[in-house]
C-alpha cells in the first residue's frame, strides 16, 4: 500500500505543488471458520500451495491460504490461526500501512 501511496503522491505533487503521506497504522483482520478444526501438526503446512487438511469438510486445490500468505508477505504483512481440532479454527492477519 505504501508504494501505492507514494506513487500517488508524486504524480499528484507537480499539480498540487506539495503533498505528502505518512502512515502508521496497522491494518488487523480476522474471521473464524466453522469446521472440525486444523490439528497442531498441519498448522504451518496449510500456508503451502496444494496443502489440504484431512476432513470431512475439505474442498478446493490447497490455493487460498497459500495465496493470501504471499500476498501479505509481499506487502510485509503476516497470517496466522488459532484452531482446536473439532471446535474449528480462527485466521487473522496483519498489514503494515507504512512500508519501512
Amino acid at each position: 500500500m505504501g508504494p501505492l501511496l507514494r506513487d500517488v503522491v508524486e504524480l499528484m505533487t507537480p499539480l498540487a505543488g506539495q503533498a505528502s503521506v505518512d502512515l502508521v497504522l496497522e491494518i488487523l483482520g480476522d474471521g473464524e471458520v466453522a469446521g472440525d478444526g486444523i490439528a497442531l501438526g498441519d498448522r504451518r503446512a496449510i500456508f503451502d500451495p496444494f496443502v489440504r487438511v484431512r476432513s470431512a469438510n475439505t474442498h478446493g486445490a490447497g490455493l487460498g491460504l497459500a495465496i493470501a500468505s504471499r500476498i501479505l508477505e509481499a506487502h510485509r504483512g503476516s497470517i496466522g490461526v488459532e484452531s482446536e481440532v473439532g471446535a474449528g479454527s480462527s485466521f487473522c492477519f496483519t498489514l503494515p500501512l507504512r512500508s519501512e
